[in-house]
């Protein structure tokens, strides 16, 4: 297995977002956490899922 070094890491946000939403599912929405959300999106909801995790993915890569 190889690492890279992503030159613009947030062109990689759709594409890590989906990939972090199949956990969330997989784990039955235990990771990631999302602690700081009131009211967490069920696993089958991944625009819910998407407008709380994305915002945080683009400060983590910015």
């Amino acid at each position: 297995m190889r690492i890279l070094r992503v030159e613009e890491p947030l062109k990689l946000k759709g594409d890590l977002v989906r990939f972090v939403f199949r956990i969330y599912q997989g784990t039955n929405g235990k990771y990631p956490a999302l602690e700081w959300v009131k009211k967490k999106p069920s696993t089958d909801d991944f625009e819910g899922f998407r407008k709380v995790y994305e915002p945080f993915l683009e400060f983590r890569l910015g």
